[in-house]
């Protein structure tokens, strides 16, 4: 773990691997010697995870993170051969959840009623960042005055993303309302968890669920490559890696025209 801390890694994502690593060290036995353990034995753990009626998509992310813990114990010498080497692991297509309709997204912003609340809705909603990138935002990332804002986004890489003229208001009405210090914009002890139950509240109150930071991200890639087509533009403003992860969305997209052209040449 403090590899992957050391990695960049996201909190998210160490606290979501430490989660499924100690599940495996809880079915091997915390006394079991990393060189006595077999594939069946990685085969039943994974087995019993399966039987525990988990999706198809915990069954994977589970299985990939066992064999890169593996891999990493292969690399440090405690081992001398990954045993899950030759297992062929489900590759995952996952599909973006459905965006906010736009009628929701107005209840939404009617319902974030106080100046953090706007903020938060406005900012994920315009920059599609990620939750932990909202919450480690600082005043030196924000340059209210160009109107753009450095993301630090994951694996530590930075990106430079608009801060457009509504989401700019909101963050300066926003930062009027409450004293700053040490160039801390959020409130003291404003995580992850503080934005989930902020964000459930304004759904709770919107009448709209689920909403969740990563559901803002979806409507963000959505609505701009529906009105520009830029998929590269999209990788660079959500910070991927890749166009994999982008097409997605294309996919998506597509499939709403191709509704709308059924729609519109029906044969009865």
């Amino acid at each position: 773990m403090a590899d992957l801390a050391i990695a960049g890694r996201a909190e998210g994502t160490l606290e979501l691997y430490h989660y499924l690593l100690n599940g495996l060290v809880r079915a091997l036995g915390h006394e079991r010697r990393l060189i006595s353990i077999r594939r069946e034995d990685i085969v039943g753990f994974l087995a019993h995870v399966k039987e525990r009626g988990t999706s198809q998509s915990y069954l994977n992310l589970t299985a990939h993170v066992a064999k890169s813990f593996l891999g990493w114990t292969v690399r440090q010498g405690y081992i001398a051969r990954n045993p899950m080497d030759g297992m062929v692991l489900p590759k995952e297509h996952p599909q973006p959840r459905r965006p906010f309709t736009n009628e929701e997204l107005h209840r939404l912003m009617a319902a974030a009623t106080t100046p953090l609340a706007h903020a938060i809705v406005l900012l994920l909603l315009d920059m599609g960042l990620r939750a932990s990138e909202l919450t480690s935002l600082l005043l030196a990332d924000v340059d209210l005055e160009g109107g753009t804002v450095v993301v630090h986004g994951k694996g530590a890489k930075l990106r430079v993303v608009a801060l457009n003229q509504e989401p700019r208001q909101a963050l300066l009405a926003y930062l009027e309302s409450r004293p700053q210090h040490d160039g801390i914009i959020w409130p003291q002890g404003f995580n992850r968890k503080k934005l989930a139950y902020i964000l459930d509240g304004i759904g709770r109150r919107a009448h709209v669920a689920p909403v969740f930071a990563h559901r803002f991200r979806h409507t963000f890639a959505s609505y701009f490559l529906r009105e520009t087509g830029d998929a590269l533009a999209l990788k660079a403003l959500l910070g991927h890696s890749s166009l994999m992860m982008v097409t997605r969305y294309v996919g998506v997209l597509e499939g709403e025209r191709a509704v709308a052209v059924h729609r519109a040449h029906s044969l009865v």
